[in-house]
């Protein structure tokens, strides 16, 4: 059974780490899933939905807020980069139809 925080992740053994979906300016960002993976006794891995990376936590030491707040900033991270991509896309976009 997962914990839910109060901005909306879900944390717990075995479960994912879930972003509630994001919204700014007119624009919906795509929602991340995270899991911890704890198949090593000694070390828990926070990891997206495609397998990629994000933190390491020795198992001891490992806290929800330090797994919530490693998911965040990789969240966090990849809005910027999404919004900057979609940025360039419509400002491509609008060039193209000044210039038709």
């Amino acid at each position: 059974m997962g914990l839910i925080s109060p901005e909306g992740y879900r944390i717990g053994r075995d479960a994912e780490v879930a972003p509630p979906s994001v919204h700014a300016a007119g624009k919906r960002f795509p929602k991340f899933d995270y899991h911890l993976d704890e198949s090593d006794p000694d070390l828990a891995v926070l990891r997206r939905q495609d397998g990629l990376f994000v933190a390491a936590f020795s198992a001891r030491g490992a806290t929800r807020e330090g797994i919530l707040e490693a998911a965040k900033e990789d969240y966090a991270k990849l809005v910027e980069a999404f919004s900057e991509r979609m940025d360039s896309q419509e400002n491509d976009a609008q060039t193209r139809e000044r210039t038709s």
